[in-house]
């Protein structure tokens, strides 16, 4: 099964003011090494030390549900759209 079905079938805790996407090979490989998660998340709206609690349990479930390393990165929606990050990258909304 591929980590876009599992994580998606996922009951993660939801945080207002961050998006969680899945984007790199685990997104549609079958055979993938680790699962890559972009935060993205507005600034204005939510403190960065609430969003790297956030990431963490985010990224312990995922590791102890699915057994293998799991890799976050976190961006402001502001830093989204100056790089384009998503829209350059395979990615799924989770």
């Amino acid at each position: 099964m591929n980590a876009k079905k599992r994580i998606t079938d996922f009951d993660f805790e939801r945080v207002e003011h961050v998006e969680l996407y899945l984007f790199g090979s685990s997104v549609f490989a079958l055979d993938y090494n680790d699962i890559d998660l972009a935060l993205v998340y507005d600034k204005p709206q939510i403190k960065i030390k609430d969003v790297i609690t956030y990431r963490r349990k985010i990224e312990k479930e995922i590791s102890e549900k699915l057994s293998c390393s799991c890799n976050t990165i976190l961006i402001s929606k502001e830093e989204e759209i100056e790089m384009n990050f998503l829209s350059n990258a395979k990615n799924v909304k989770i």
